[in-house]
């Protein structure tokens, strides 16, 4: 069994969370703004960022402007932050990848009708598994034409290319008035959780 180096009792006096409020507060540049994004309270958000600039000891925004800028401190503090943060949100797809490495890109294809609702939660879905992620829309024949042509790793279409071989396929919903929505992927891109 491997040994699991010492544990330090030393507590940081602040969390990831803390770190993603701060960053929101300075790309929004407003506590209230922030809160909503978080679903917090513009009080919580407030205290939260005072909380870090007392463990830190160094004022993180001028508190005279509005919108609310970020110090010297503070803009050292947002790159730090936002490398963390990001290195955080990537930790499910490295544990889940076991080589610890994401995949350099991914390029997927999506019915134009589905572009709207599925862009977002594929951006968001992809940053555990991608460095770099490129969507195509089209109807289906573009996209099964394109995927075909290795000029795509995934689709998302209404065709279950039963015909073919060598794909993996995922159903991804099924409305009772349209046919089942299916991921489809090369087996030689690597297997990827279904988005």
């Amino acid at each position: 069994m491997g040994r699991v180096g010492k544990v330090s009792t030393r507590t940081l006096g602040f969390d990831l969370q803390t770190l993603e409020v701060f960053a929101i507060v300075c790309r929004t540049g407003s506590m209230t703004t922030a809160a909503g994004e978080l679903g917090l309270t513009q009080p919580a958000v407030s205290r939260a960022i005072g909380l870090l600039e007392d463990k830190l000891d160094a004022p993180l925004f001028q508190r005279s402007s509005r919108p609310l800028r970020p110090t010297t401190a503070g803009r050292r503090l947002l790159s730090a932050a936002n490398q963390i943060v990001g290195e955080a949100l990537a930790l499910p797809g490295v544990v889940r990848s076991g080589s610890g490495k994401l995949l350099p890109q991914l390029r997927l294809g999506i019915l134009d009708s589905l572009s709207d609702p599925f862009v977002p939660q594929v951006i968001s879905a992809t940053r555990t598994i991608s460095q770099s992620l490129t969507v195509i829309t089209g109807n289906d024949n573009l996209l099964r034409d394109a995927f075909l042509q290795h000029e795509l790793d995934a689709i998302v279409s209404s065709s279950s290319f039963d015909e073919l071989n060598g794909f993996e396929r995922f159903e991804l919903l099924r409305d009772a008035a349209t046919q089942p929505m299916k991921l489809a992927e090369s087996a030689s891109a690597g297997s990827t959780a279904p988005l």
